[in-house]
């Protein structure tokens, strides 16, 4: 089992910290896991008798649906407890008006509070409304190609290995299912439950049609500029559907909500503000994305390799957008798109990314585009296996950068 440090040494830091600690994911990118494996650190320095751990989506606990029963169950396990009580609470969503319990056991100074959750709407509703500047929210996201080496460490050829990543997807608990079909039909049961218990019953939809159309053109469209204009055009030519545009856009912030896609907003490099026309989005999981929409691996493959620097970028950047800049050139306006313009703090990194840049001249279009900004650092990701600099612009293999940090 891989070891998920990045998320692992940011507990460790805020243990025992007067914060409550929230992590959120989608569904099976690790969120239990990931404090399995911390519970296991925290046993070496801590009472094992004092850490309370309770999965909501276990068997045994699915009675536990209001905060009254879960109250009585906690009360009854820490009883005569002595020293820190450390309370773990997953898929927290499940229990109803949970806030008002969790605020209750925040309050008690000897109780050290982490929950995880699949729907960011519900756990905002009940907790950040509540509880502004008492919590902490980690975002889990799926395996980065660095844990994928990690975990088939008995295999050295990265070029295979980075193949069978864009293969194989982000989830871990389908490494161990090698038939296709198995697959797949856990990827249908996975996005089925997404959207019959983190979507559904909290915001009372009622065309689940439509939301499955909504999602589809997401996903079909990865890396690619919309709007909910261009997906009611879509409906309407495909289906004859005419579905305003507010609800459509309803519809795509549940589905982020529940984190099977995120949404980036396209950002004004000459004005230094976010527009508010148009936006990209990218899939949490590549094999889900292909499987829902009945293409392989090999369809629309550069827009896969952006899906994939996408969520790395997310581990590593603090803000992400779609970079966009206007410019006159020789008496006409000319439109430039820069794939990610990426912040921390004071740093400023532009970065393309191009499947394949061998030909000289994709190469060139791609710096051209480059050239076209004045401050910060500039990175060209490529699967070409070129390594080089030209102009002040990085030119790097994407497996090469993936597993640099």
């Amino acid at each position: 089992m891989v070891q998920r440090t990045y998320y692992l040494d940011k507990l460790i830091k805020l243990k025992d910290l007067d914060f409550i600690k929230i992590l959120t994911g989608m569904r099976r990118v690790g969120k239990s896991t990931i404090l399995l494996q911390y519970i296991e650190m925290i046993k070496k320095i801590t009472n094992p008798n004092n850490i309370l751990y309770i999965n909501f989506d276990d068997k045994e606990n699915l009675h536990i649906k209001n905060n009254k029963i879960l109250g009585e169950i906690i009360d009854k396990k820490i009883k005569n407890k002595k020293g820190k009580i450390y309370l773990f609470l997953d898929e927290i969503q499940n229990v109803e008006n949970f806030s008002e319990l969790i605020l209750g056991y925040y309050q008690n100074k000897t109780i050290d509070i982490y929950i995880a959750g699949s729907n960011s709407k519900l756990l905002s509703s009940q907790i950040y409304s509540r509880f502004t500047g008492r919590e902490i929210q980690i975002n889990i996201l799926p395996f980065s190609f660095k844990e994928y080496v990690e975990y088939f460490k008995n295999i050295s050829d990265k070029k295979l290995l980075f193949s069978e990543y864009r293969k194989n997807g982000c989830l871990p608990s389908l490494y161990q299912l090698g038939d296709d079909s198995l697959k797949e039909s856990s990827i249908t049961y996975i996005i089925q439950t997404i959207l019959l218990k983190d979507i559904m019953p909290y915001f009372k939809i009622k065309n689940i049609p439509l939301l499955n159309k909504i999602l589809a053109y997401a996903f079909e469209n990865i890396g690619s500029e919309f709007s909910s204009e261009n997906i009611k055009k879509s409906l309407a030519k495909d289906s004859s559907l005419n579905i305003a545009s507010k609800t459509i856009d309803l519809y795509l912030s549940y589905l982020c909500d529940a984190f099977l896609i995120y949404k980036v907003n396209r950002f004004d490099l000459r004005g230094m503000k976010v527009l508010k026309t148009l936006y990209t989005c990218y899939a949490t999981d590549i094999l889900m994305r292909n499987v829902y929409i009945n293409k392989d691996e090999s369809y629309n493959h550069g827009k896969q390799l952006e899906n994939i620097v996408f969520f790395e970028l997310k581990r590593r950047f603090n803000k992400i957008n779609v970079g966009f800049v206007s410019i006159v050139e020789d008496g006409k306006r000319v439109n430039y798109q820069i794939d990610f313009f990426c912040q921390n703090k004071m740093e400023k990194v532009y970065f393309q990314v191009c499947e394949d840049i061998s030909d000289f001249s994709v190469l060139h279009r791609e710096i051209k585009i480059l050239k076209k900004i004045n401050n910060g650092q500039k990175i060209l990701l490529n699967n070409s296996n070129i390594n080089k600099e030209i102009d002040e612009i990085k030119i790097m293999d994407v497996k090469k950068w993936l597993l640099e940090q």
